[in-house]
C-alpha cells in the first residue's frame, strides 16, 4: 500500500512539473506570437525605397521581354524573307539558264544550217560547171 501511495505521490510530483512545463511554454508561445505581431507590424528602414525600386525593375522587365520578343519576331521575318529571296534568286537563275542554253542550242543550229546552206550552195555551183 505503501508503495502505491509513493507511486501515487510521484506521479502526482511529475504531473505537477509536466503541467508547469506546460503553462511555461504556453507563455513563452504567447510572449512570440506577441513579439512576431509586433516585428511583422514594423516596415524596415529602406523598405518604401525597396519597395519602390522592385516597382521600376519589373517595369524594366517588361519593356526588356516586349524589345526582345520583337527582336526575336522581326529576325524570324528576315529569316523568312531572305529564304523566300534566295528561292526566288534561284528559279530566275534556272530560268536565265535555261534561256542562254536555248540560245546555245539555237545558235548551234544557225550556225550548222547556215554552214549546211553554204556546202549546198557550194555542190550547186559545182554541178553548175560540170
Amino acid at each position: 500500500m505503501t508503495e502505491m501511495e509513493e507511486t501515487v505521490k510521484q506521479l502526482k510530483l511529475d504531473e505537477a512539473e509536466l503541467l508547469n512545463k506546460l503553462t511555461r511554454r504556453k507563455q513563452e508561445l504567447e510572449r512570440a506570437e506577441k513579439r512576431l505581431k509586433g516585428i511583422e507590424n514594423v516596415k524596415p528602414e529602406y523598405q518604401e525605397e525597396y519597395e519602390r525600386l522592385e516597382a521600376e525593375l519589373e517595369r524594366y522587365y517588361n519593356i526588356y521581354v516586349e524589345k526582345f520578343t520583337n527582336i526575336d519576331y522581326l529576325e524570324h521575318e528576315l529569316d523568312m524573307y531572305n529564304l523566300k529571296d534566295s528561292q526566288r534568286r534561284q528559279k530566275q537563275q534556272e530560268v536565265i539558264d535555261k534561256f542562254k542554253s536555248q540560245q546555245m542550242k539555237s545558235e548551234k543550229e544557225e550556225i550548222f544550217n547556215d554552214d549546211r546552206d553554204d556546202e549546198e550552195g557550194m555542190f550547186t555551183e559545182h554541178d553548175k560547171m560540170r
